[in-house]
């Protein structure tokens, strides 16, 4: 344990992990030695990282010995585990650097685990975040987990499972039973002899392991056969994919590959009198030499790697991937390594995209539905953005909520941190752009083309050039950026329809709309349907949306459709 750490003024909440309760966490590991990949969210001065460190050694030299007392020699070592860490506090970074300086294999990576945006497997995640917003903190890392799948071990004050009053700590608790998540109550862990700071709260440790998504579908299998298919001509046209510069990147493949080959073949034409000696077996290697990349070339190696190259840099383009969201996007450039093994030509082409059309459908619903929560209730618990949200009493239920659909705040920093304090503050292009994209993109989904296009990068590229952080003008919306961190979202008045539709969607996915929404006059409705329809948008409303059903009552199918992106 290390003391007598300055700890800065606004971290009143840092309680290092006394080595006692550190020692239960470890215990929890599933398997220490398959652990390869290791998260500690909140640092600190790297008392848990030094826990897991120690235990790591501890397994692995009892390996080792049992190994060579069994076969009378040592093993080969795997690979040692890469633990990256985060934490805010200066002070404490200081001293988590300087206390593993010498192992290479801890990093400190981040300096805020809540606004760290990572698509790295770890295969653990070992945290004692803040109290006082550990809910915040636990329901991050559940989603990192759920992307690959990884176990969970976290410290919490105890009220926060056993007192869910906030919407947070309600969707942790739901999220810890859907989980089948082990929860172990903890009374006095900070008051003991070991504890560096004390206190007499009651703590959860909570163990979760999430098992990896299995959502690949079996378009592999497809490929496969398609392989097994005699070569054919190239079909001059497909129905879903016309543009040219997918044409110009299959012939620049096929090039790439031809040329390859008569080199190879030229190469071992002359390569018996490239030796460095004469009839000389003995140490005779060749003057030159083909590679592939650092290893002696291999023409399936070879192959490989050029195919994934192409594959690589058509999931790069935005004319192919542009429709798609970037969960999903980063789901496919994940396969890299096993589309590497097909041919990169028109048909598989096809079959790739053909399947993420099928996969579009309910990626899109679930973009609405992650923007829908995103626009209203996932930072109402600010201040300053509770009026991101309306509540109104919805079907069956007094819980239901809405988008304002004027103005939201969302907690998003837009300007670059690595000019902080040296005058101007320019504006964070790739920053803004990952945040505002998504929202943009879903926008574009249920707008069917009707409004006219802005590039979203090049107004961000404008506005950072010319220093502007206020009404930057988008296509729905007037955005501003405070250096405190957030940024504020005007809809256009002409485009606040979208959010109308955006939050009737939205609120028929959670049932909290009469079920013959916007199929029943007004006047036909019967007392408790007015009631949920006067409290959600008001009669003049409703029959606004019962007049223009077509738009305001979309499917995502429909959409997709609308949009000429489906077969």
């Amino acid at each position: 344990m290390i003391s007598n750490v300055t700890i800065a003024a606004d971290n009143s909440t840092y309680y290092p992990t006394p080595k006692a309760l550190a020692d239960k966490m470890i215990e929890k590991i599933s398997d220490i030695l398959s652990i390869k990949t290791v998260l500690e969210p909140s640092a600190g001065a790297g008392d848990l990282v030094q826990a897991i460190l120690d235990y790591y050694n501890k397994k692995e030299e009892e390996r080792e010995t049992a190994f060579i007392k069994r076969y009378g020699m040592g093993n080969f070592r795997s690979d040692r585990i890469l633990i990256h860490c985060v934490e805010p506090d200066k002070s404490l970074t200081a001293v988590l650097n300087d206390r593993f300086k010498e192992c290479l294999r801890i990093r400190h990576i981040y300096d805020n685990f809540l606004t760290l945006k990572t698509y790295k497997k770890y295969d653990l995640v070992l945290m004692n975040p803040p109290f006082k917003n550990g809910d915040e903190h636990l329901l991050k890392a559940i989603d990192m987990q759920k992307r690959y799948g990884g176990q969970i071990i976290c410290l919490l004050n105890a009220e926060t499972i056993l007192n869910p009053y906030s919407n947070k700590r309600k969707l942790l608790k739901k999220q810890l039973d859907d989980l089948n998540a082990d929860i172990e109550y903890i009374e006095g862990a900070f008051i003991g002899s070991d504890a560096e700071r004390k206190t007499e709260v009651k703590v959860a440790l909570i163990n979760i392991n999430i098992e990896a998504p299995c959502d690949e579908r079996d378009f592999f299998d497809e490929l496969q056969k398609a392989r097994e298919i005699k070569a054919q001509e190239e079909p001059q046209s497909y129905n879903l994919i016309h543009n040219d510069f997918i044409l110009q990147m299959i012939e620049l493949f096929n090039y790439e590959i031809e040329e390859t080959l008569k080199l190879v073949e030229a190469y071992n034409k002359i390569k018996p009198n490239l030796r460095i000696r004469f009839n000389d077996e003995t140490y005779n290697y060749p003057i030159v030499a083909l590679k592939v990349g650092s290893s002696d070339f291999d023409i399936d190696l070879y192959l490989r790697s050029v195919r994934s190259k192409y594959w690589e840099a058509l999931f790069n383009k935005k004319e192919f991937m542009g429709m798609f969201t970037s969960n999903l996007q980063e789901r496919y450039r994940g396969m890299l390594d096993k589309l590497s093994a097909y041919d990169f030509n028109m048909y598989n082409i096809e079959i790739v995209k053909q399947d993420m059309l099928a996969g579009l459908d309910e990626g899109l619903s679930e973009a609405i539905m992650s923007l829908f929560e995103k626009l209203s209730i996932t930072h109402s618990w600010y201040d300053e953005c509770k009026n991101n949200i309306h509540y109104f009493n919805g079907w069956k239920t007094n819980t239901a909520h809405k988008i304002n659909n004027k103005k939201v705040i969302l907690p998003i920093n837009g300007y670059s941190s690595y000019y902080f304090g040296k005058g101007s503050v320019p504006l964070d292009e790739y920053k803004i752009k990952d945040n505002l994209s998504d929202i943009e993109k879903v926008l574009n989904y249920l707008d069917m083309g009707e409004t006219e296009n802005v590039d979203l990068g090049q107004t961000i590229k404008k506005a950072a050039e010319e220093g502007q952080t206020k009404k930057i003008p988008f296509k729905y919306f007037f955005a501003t950026f405070y250096k405190k961190g957030t940024c504020h979202i005007e809809f256009r008045p002409e485009c606040r329809k979208l959010i109308d539709k955006l939050n009737i969607y939205g609120s028929q996915k959670k049932g909290w709309l009469p079920p013959d929404y916007g199929k029943k006059s007004y006047s036909d409705m019967n007392d408790e349907e007015r009631s949920v329809i006067d409290d959600f948008q008001g009669a003049e409303k409703y029959m606004e949306v019962c007049a223009n059903s077509e738009y305001y009552l979309m499917n995502t199918p429909n959409l997709l459709q609308l949009q000429g992106i489906t077969g």
